[in-house]
């Protein structure tokens, strides 16, 4: 408001106040901003770390009880990078521990 009256009544705009005044805004909204991203970037790094988490354990998983071929182990682990919900890969690994085989997983993967 005061910068909108200062140019409106042709004042001078680059007094050492004005300019003190521009930077410390300048300061303050880019600190807020640095916060603010620094926040943002934790909470996506989080959840990318608890999906790569619940990816690895659903693997572990089925490695161990079912030992698939290698091709198929890795089409599993191929499919299981394109989920992002973290609902959906916690509803696997309980199918993981409770599937009699790999296809009853396969069925339940495929149909989620």
């Amino acid at each position: 408001m005061i910068e909108r009256m200062i140019a409106r009544d042709n004042l001078l705009l680059d007094t050492p106040y004005i300019r003190r005044w521009r930077d410390e805004g300048f300061q303050d909204g880019f600190q807020d901003g640095l916060e603010e991203g620094r926040e943002e970037g934790f909470d996506k790094g989080l959840k990318k770390g608890s999906l790569i988490a619940r990816r690895r354990s659903l693997l572990e998983v089925l490695a161990k009880r079912f030992e698939p071929p290698f091709p198929l182990y890795q089409e599993i682990e191929e499919d299981l990078s394109t989920i992002t919900n973290e609902r959906k890969l916690k509803t696997l690994l309980t199918t993981a521990i409770q599937s009699e085989d790999l296809t009853a997983f396969k069925n339940v993967m495929d149909n989620l």
